[in-house]
């Protein structure tokens, strides 16, 4: 009787364990989950600053021709008051000589903030120049098939590294074109994280970021030309 009692208890005490076992794996797949939301809100709201930051400097450089046109148009406009400043000190600027440059500044200011809003995907990779952005990513295509596609390229990089030895036949003592396949490598994660990852800023509304992006490109074709070559120096 004492042995089914004791059999007993070490069933139920399976049971418990179990159940606790589940609950903290539900967890911790809850905390994994809300950290995970977490981080791409945060990602999104990163890049958006970013591309409206981009989008308000490029704005930016016309602001003195706006500026003097809404100076002209306000001295050339009878005075009034405009809302959401104090009363006092709009009856005093309205009096002054300061009255058409300081009302123009400010409504500039405000028309160039909600202009930026409004154009901020010319600010990405995507939307400031799209047809040389697909020529990007066709040529990033090429080079993630020329290195043995993306589950060659996203392991670790030693054995991305070795598995692309092995596709291109290079033998472990030719260094030349080992360096040179890791400089190809190298140049394509940059071309990734420019196109993919830091695609929001100054630099797409401006047009540099297309002029990096190609360089990255080149040089990572001259590497794989040196890589694809059987000659040694």
């Amino acid at each position: 009787m004492a042995v089914h009692q004791h059999a007993y208890v070490q069933t139920i005490d399976k049971f418990d364990q179990q159940g606790t076992s589940g609950e903290k794996t539900e967890k911790d797949a809850q905390r994994g989950s809300f950290q995970h939301r977490l981080q791409r809100t945060w990602l999104f709201i990163r890049k958006s600053a970013s591309a409206y930051g981009g989008s308000l400097i490029g704005t930016s450089v016309a602001f003195p021709i706006f500026a003097l046109g809404a100076t002209v148009c306000f001295y050339l406009t009878p005075p009034f008051p405009l809302p959401l400043l104090p009363q006092d000190a709009v009856s005093v600027l309205i009096k002054s000589a300061w009255y058409a440059p300081v009302y123009g500044f400010l409504v500039t200011c405000v028309a160039l903030l909600l202009f930026a809003a409004f154009r901020y995907r010319f600010a990405t990779a995507r939307g400031a120049n799209m047809h040389v952005y697909g020529i990007l990513k066709s040529r990033h295509s090429e080079l993630t098939a020329r290195l043995g596609g993306k589950d060659v390229i996203n392991c670790k990089p030693e054995e991305s590294l070795q598995k692309m030895q092995e596709l291109f036949g290079i033998d472990g003592n030719d260094h030349y074109r080992i360096e040179a396949l890791r400089k190809a490598r190298g140049a394509y994660h940059d071309l990734d994280q420019s196109l993919f990852h830091n695609h929001c800023g100054v630099e797409w509304a401006l047009g540099t970021g297309y002029t990096t992006a190609w360089r990255i490109v080149h040089r990572a074709q001259e590497a794989l030309i040196e890589v694809e070559s059987n000659k040694q120096p």
